[in-house]
């Protein structure tokens, strides 16, 4: 507009007009000192931090009486284009800086029912944008504080032009700065829009991050182009500190108990196998004799052997590790006399007993070293956390219970007529299986980013901003891992009966002096180990401060100022902090 202001001063000098012109050929007077992103001066140094009110900022050195009440007095030249410029010219003669025909009001002090005319405006800027995107017009705000969630951006751009005095006819100058105080995290989300996006002598100040590593971003542009920021302070939030993790729940298996299951409810391991004889149970000493050498093993009639147990039970873990305890001793079946030693199970116990060691538990994960996470297409994205910790190894597997063979359990008789009671041994019980391992604690959370602008593989222009970075938030320290659960009880030995009921002569004094049943002849199974503790994740790094994030093409920056805040702290575990969150004036990102 500075060249069509030159251009109606020589028309009015060739006219003759020297006094009383309306806004179309306004002179200009001095104004009073305002903010520099809201001051009027060009300004050419593109890049630069500008701080206000330092020796940097230039005076507001240009005329801000047009949109006044027009003279009665003067003749307006009308031009047939008024869009709002930084000389608040009212160049088509219609009242005001800019074209009322052609916007839809809005401020603090009208009504969402109404049609959006100056008489009438709106009364939110989201409401104000959605119609003049609908109708094609551009958007004027008042000066006020609004309080509204994010303004979407989808597709559709819009132009809107804020410092309208709508208390003084909607004159505009640079002391109306209209300011939304977004209730969001995100005050203006730009994405997909192709059309010219304008925002100009508008004040945006994001919600802080609320909760979850939430960021807190006053302006993001994603794959958009023909963006264009003039003439505001753009403020971020803090962002949300990284959420501690939940310790996970100690599990000891998918399926709780496999094969068997007591009274009470507990899941041990299973008991050897009983053995059992019948009939005759004396046998002499005697060759040919009925000694235990002749004895018919093989005639279920007589005798019921304990075998070595077969498959045993076994534990699956959630991260598809699994136990199985050791099978239980018996009596061997081609030679009953030797007894059969119970197995180790898997894990295999490194005990000198029959009960499994306990799992191990590993080193924590490792802490956060980078101060930064990601920026992409639908926003910053903290990435940058620990890692988890190891799950617990599982515990050793008992090991099966030794069973017996025949043995001599009791004697009589003297010199040439000796007697022996045999009895075949019970199975020995099966090992119990090791405990799961206790789950891992997850990864530390990072903190949020507060970002004033994010602009991602966008065009974006910045003119005369001020861009203000709060805090960034915490990392949180890494999740605690769980318990390891606790190993299985090792099944008991069988028990040997004998029952006898074929009784020889001579024999029958001794028959009340005799134990109907051997219960130890075989061995417990071992108890296996408990699961190794989950470790410790490691910590999440410290929210970035940064008031400018590209990813992509660098924006067009001119007399921009850069005010970040402190870098949020890295988690910790008790030792040294993940990175701290990133503080500068900008990032460029590929």
């Amino acid at each position: 507009m500075l060249a069509r202001t030159w251009a109606l001063g020589l028309v009015c000098s060739l006219v003759g007009i020297t006094a009383g012109l309306t806004a179309g050929c306004s002179s200009s007077a001095k104004p009073t000192a305002s903010l520099d992103t809201h001051s009027d001066d060009p300004e050419s140094d593109a890049g630069t931090k500008v701080v206000p009110g330092s020796a940097d900022e230039e005076p507001d050195d240009v005329a801000h009486d047009a949109g006044s009440p027009q003279s009665t007095a003067a003749k307006c030249i009308s031009l047939p284009i008024d869009d709002p410029d930084d000389n608040f010219t009212d160049s088509n003669c219609d009242g005001i800086d800019g074209d009322k025909s052609k916007a839809i009001f809005v401020a603090a002090t009208g009504s969402d029912t109404a049609g959006g005319s100056m008489e009438l405006p709106v009364a939110t800027l989201t409401h104000g944008i959605e119609l003049a995107i609908a109708k094609g017009k551009d958007v004027y705000v008042c000066k006020g504080d609004y309080s509204e969630d994010t303004i979407q951006l989808n597709a559709k751009g819009v132009r809107v032009y804020g410092g309208y005095d709508c208390s003084a006819k909607w004159v505009r100058n640079s002391q109306s700065q209209p300011h939304l105080v977004s209730t969001s995290s995100t005050a203006i989300s730009i994405k997909d829009v192709s059309d010219a996006v304008v925002f100009d002598r508008v004040d945006f100040t994001a919600a802080n991050g609320k909760s979850g590593s939430e960021n807190s971003i006053a302006v993001f542009v994603s794959n958009s182009k023909n963006v264009t920021l003039r003439r505001g302070t753009l403020q971020a939030g803090s962002g949300a500190d990284g959420v501690q993790p939940v310790t996970p729940t100690t599990e000891n298996s998918l399926p709780a108990c496999v094969a068997y299951i007591y009274s009470t409810g507990a899941c041990f391991g299973e008991p050897g196998r009983n053995s059992h004889q019948f009939k005759n149970c004396f046998y002499t000493g005697q060759a040919n004799g009925g000694t235990i050498t002749t004895a018919p093993f093989d005639d279920l009639s007589v005798f019921d052997l304990a075998p070595q147990s077969t498959d045993t039970q076994k534990n699956v873990c959630k991260n598809s590790t699994y136990s199985i305890g050791g099978r239980g001793g018996g009596t061997d079946p081609n030679n009953p006399r030797v007894s059969m030693s119970g197995t180790k199970g898997t894990p295999a116990s490194t005990s000198s007993t029959l009960n499994g060691n306990d799992g191990a538990t590993f080193s924590s994960g490792t802490a956060a070293t980078l101060a930064f996470g990601t920026l992409n297409a639908s926003g910053y994205v903290a990435s940058n956390v620990g890692t988890a910790g190891t799950d617990g190894a599982i515990g050793e597997a008992g090991t099966g219970g030794n069973g017996g063979g025949f043995t001599a359990v009791y004697s009589a008789g003297t010199g040439d007529f000796p007697y022996y009671l045999y009895a075949p041994a019970a199975g020995g019980g099966k090992g119990g299986w090791g405990g799961c391992g206790g789950v891992a604690g997850a990864a530390g959370n990072a903190g949020g980013a507060s970002i004033a602008v994010a602009v991602y593989q966008s065009q974006v222009s910045l003119e005369r901003t001020a861009l203000v970075a709060s805090s960034g938030g915490k990392g949180s320290a890494g999740g605690l891992g769980a318990d390891g659960a606790s190993g299985q009880p090792g099944g008991v030995c069988g028990t040997a009966y004998y029952d006898c009921t074929n009784i020889i002569a001579g024999q029958e004094a001794q028959w009340p002096l005799i134990n109907k049943t051997n219960t130890t002849s075989a061995q417990s199974g071992g108890h296996g180990g408990k699961g190794g503790h989950g470790s410790q994740g490691g910590p999440g790094g410290g929210g970035p401060s940064i008031p400018l994030v590209v990813s992509g093409t660098a924006p067009t920056l001119s007399a921009v100022t850069f005010l970040p805040g402190s870098g949020g702290p890295g988690g910790s575990n008790g030792g040294p902090r993940a990175a701290d969150g990133e503080s500068m004036d900008q990032k460029v990102l590929p």
